[in-house]
């Protein structure tokens, strides 16, 4: 009875994910540049699309879509990159070493901790990774956590 109990909160809490729905609008925020300074909402550059990337180092999707994302650098250079993570930054710098070397230093590319776990309660993300396209007025263009489907997204770049 106990398993039974247990499998119905598993499901119930899985529907409950799959059905949170990315924010619409680009949230005020806090989080962190590697250098343990603030940053904003009020940072973003106006005149430009923002694209987030809510990531883990260790997951295996979230790999696969800095990889590409990576090989797709150049289609960006209408967007700010804003890679949001809860690692640290050994695991950071691990991470894009191995997956996004072409992302290191570039000017459009901000890598962002989230110490304060706001990431989840504001944006929504159903599951890791999380890729949310927003326009330059801040609107959400396209909300993504299926690597597979970053084609889809690079197309409204």
């Amino acid at each position: 009875m106990k398993n039974y109990f247990l499998s119905f909160l598993l499901l119930c809490s899985s529907y409950v994910a799959t059905a949170q729905k990315p924010i619409q609008q680009v949230p005020q925020f806090v989080f962190y540049k590697l250098d343990k300074k603030p940053f904003t909402k009020h940072e973003m550059l106006p005149q430009k699309k923002a694209f987030f990337v809510f990531f883990d180092s260790g997951c295996e999707h979230c790999q696969h879509a800095m990889y590409e994302i990576n090989l797709q650098y150049k289609r960006f250079n209408k967007t700010e990159i804003y890679l949001v993570t809860l690692d640290s930054p050994e695991q950071i710098a691990s991470f894009m070493t191995t997956y996004g070397p072409g992302l290191i230093g570039k000017k459009n590319v901000m890598i962002l901790r989230d110490l304060r776990n706001e990431f989840i309660t504001d944006f929504n993300p159903r599951q890791y990774p999380s890729m949310l396209l927003f326009s330059v007025k801040g609107n959400l263009l396209m909300y993504q956590d299926d690597p597979n489907r970053l084609p889809d997204m690079f197309k409204l770049l």
